[in-house]
């Protein structure tokens, strides 16, 4: 079996103001974009390849965008697609909904590099 770890990232800003203030260096506001880092760690019976998405009970993963063979650790390291709050169809998927949801489905904070955002 070969060790997964899954890391997804979900910020406290919509894209569009993470982009600009994280990626372009701007500055738009008085409140500076957070990231809530969160983790699973399923086993798989082959290595895992970007593209593929994990489905078991109660949650997916959506496609794997990174993968990456951590040799000391002897695991692999794979990232899915960040997450922003947002509103859709009407309703507002908030950072707090968004964290819940993630920790509902199984994923958690790692003691050590966990983000900046609020818990």
């Amino acid at each position: 079996m070969f060790s997964v770890r899954l890391v997804r990232c979900i910020w406290t800003h919509a894209e569009k103001v993470v982009h600009d203030e994280v990626v372009m260096g701007g500055r738009e506001g008085n409140s500076e974009p957070k990231v809530a880092i969160l983790e699973r760690s399923p086993s798989l019976p082959f290595a895992p390849f970007p593209g593929l998405e994990f489905s078991a009970k109660g949650w997916e993963s959506g496609a794997l965008q990174t993968v990456r063979w951590l040799s000391s650790e002897q695991v692999f390291r794979c990232t899915v697609k960040d997450e922003y709050p947002r509103n859709a169809c009407g309703s507002e998927l908030s950072y707090e909904w968004l964290l819940g949801e993630s920790h509902r489905e199984g994923w958690h904070r790692p003691e050590v590099g966990g983000g900046n955002a609020p818990r």
